[in-house]
């Protein structure tokens, strides 16, 4: 399946569960991701650097109740709204924050998260805090996450 995007597209593998785009559309990014939101078996979805993804529309993706891995890291209007909307994807085990504009108290609303064992943002301090918080979490610095998240993505998208 494809989902259009304005400068690459939308990938979507059926086997994998697995969404991945690095542009959601610079006229209407809120309608794809209404369309994103209807595929309920998703369970993987890489958002990187789309710079048009807002608090609502990751409130239209926290509908997604069978996610694992979100990856809204670059969505830069992203805010602690939006990772309130998070907090609802009780499945999730991954999840990349950086260069949004979530802040440390924002962190807090992931508390419920008890399946995330993989969590990057910008703040280390505001991590460690909730690292004592949820048991098994993993701090992720943001070098790391580049070279971590690459690897996934080729296992999840091959065969």
């Amino acid at each position: 399946m494809k989902v259009v995007g304005h400068s690459r597209a939308v990938r979507f593998s059926p086997t994998h569960h697995a969404l991945a785009s690095s542009s959601v559309a610079e006229k209407d990014g809120w309608s794809e991701l209404q369309a994103v939101a209807e595929l309920k078996a998703l369970v993987h979805l890489n958002l990187d650097r789309c710079s048009l993804v807002t608090d609502e529309g990751v409130w239209a993706v926290a509908e997604l109740k069978a996610l694992t891995y979100l990856s809204l890291f670059g969505c830069s209007l992203v805010t602690d709204q939006g990772v309130q909307a998070v907090a609802g994807l009780t499945n999730l085990t991954r999840l990349h924050l950086p260069f949004t504009r979530v802040t440390d108290a924002g962190l807090q609303h992931l508390t419920s998260l008890e399946e995330l064992i993989d969590l990057s943002y910008s703040s280390e301090a505001a991590m460690e805090e909730l690292g004592q918080q949820i048991p098994g979490l993993e701090i992720v610095q943001e070098g790391d996450y580049e070279e971590s998240d690459e690897e996934d993505s080729d296992a999840e998208l091959s065969d």
